[in-house]
């Protein structure tokens, strides 16, 4: 859904709700007020480039707008700007770099790793996902499997996996 202003220009757009009606409506309500649309952030972002949660803020909505490319670029400041992990945004950088590098480069090790050394559930969830989807697209059926099994022994009670 792509939102607009009252002159016609583009303030945001949306992909998806996830079912959430309310939440979808408290991000509208949001983005009429000019709350999280990507033209604020942009402007927060470009007041200070080399602070961390900006960069951040901007990689999570480009994350949600499904833009890769850009994502990644502020998910790199991140672990940058932030080396030893003060603002806490390290891990989940760490993961949206591998994906993205697994779909660019074409290998999963990365992405793999990072999904061993994590508890976090909604980076399991998604990095599993993300591996099913990578080795359906190459028919590895054995290495499907084994990202199902390793899905329901790091998430048992979770029933997508």
């Amino acid at each position: 859904m792509v939102l607009l202003n009252s002159v016609g220009e583009e303030i945001d757009r949306l992909i998806g709700f996830n079912n959430d009606g309310e939440a979808f409506v408290k991000k509208l309500k949001d983005y009429a007020a000019g709350k999280g649309v990507l033209v604020e952030l942009i402007k927060q972002y470009q007041s200070d480039s080399l602070d961390v949660n900006k960069n951040f803020a901007l990689a999570k909505k480009y994350t949600t707008r499904k833009e890769w490319d850009n994502s990644v670029k502020y998910y790199r400041n991140v672990q940058k700007l932030d080396p030893n992990n003060k603002a806490g945004f390290g891990e989940e950088s760490t993961f949206r770099i591998a994906v993205y590098e697994m779909w660019q480069d074409k290998k999963s090790e990365q992405l793999e790793t990072v999904i061993q050394n994590t508890k976090n559930k909604e980076l399991l969830q998604v990095g599993f996902d993300e591996l099913y989807w990578f080795f359906n697209n190459k028919k590895d059926t054995l290495k499907i499997y084994e990202t199902f099994e390793n899905a329901v022994a790091a998430l048992p009670e979770d029933a997508d996996m």
